[in-house]
């Protein structure tokens, strides 16, 4: 599945600099021993990425399992991915509201795949959907509805994650001026 997204005409590839300073997760997990890997891809016509990883021993809570914390992290972190994408740094937002359900424990040394998608776009809000799911089961095309119909019910979902990210007031009514004025422009 990796390599047919890496090749999909529709998603576009970025990968992740290990020892970015000014980065909670790539600054202090991208290492040998926790996070090993990570490329991202973005659709922008479907709002839609996932991100390719494998996790090591050093974010494991139980033997073997990858700690929950570091789960919600990535989750938040990925959907962050997301809606900066869609800001195409004209404005900036933050996580108001993040809720992960736990479905099955992630066991570490295993790529996982980690999906989000904007659900829905009310002015300043923005609600994103995410799962972090194994590569086991995946299908070997990319749907234009985004990552649903990338995988199909063999694989395992580990965890699904909703959030809900604002823009400031201040800097979303800025964004809207601008929009404003480059269209009276014309």
């Amino acid at each position: 599945m990796y390599n047919h997204i890496k090749n999909h005409p529709r998603f576009i590839e970025r990968v992740f600099f290990r020892n970015s300073d000014e980065h909670f997760i790539r600054s202090t997990l991208y290492n040998d021993k926790a996070i090993q890997y990570a490329t991202s891809h973005y659709n922008e016509q479907d709002q839609t990425g996932v991100i390719f990883l494998k996790l090591g021993k050093a974010v494991c809570g139980h033997d073997g399992i990858v700690h929950g914390g570091l789960t919600a992290a990535l989750i938040d972190d990925f959907m962050g991915e997301i809606f900066y994408s869609v800001a195409k740094r004209q404005y900036y937002g933050f996580t108001a509201y993040l809720k992960v359900d736990y479905k099955s424990p992630i066991p570490h040394d295993i790529p996982l795949a980690v999906c989000s998608k904007i659900s829905r776009h009310e002015g300043r809000k923005f609600w994103i959907y995410s799962e972090v799911r194994d590569l086991q089961g995946s299908k070997h095309n990319a749907s234009k509805n985004g990552f649903d119909e990338l995988f199909d019910s063999s694989g395992t979902v580990y965890a699904t994650g909703e959030a809900l990210y604002v823009v400031p007031k201040a800097v979303w009514d800025s964004y809207q001026a601008m929009i404003a004025s480059a269209t009276s422009d014309k």
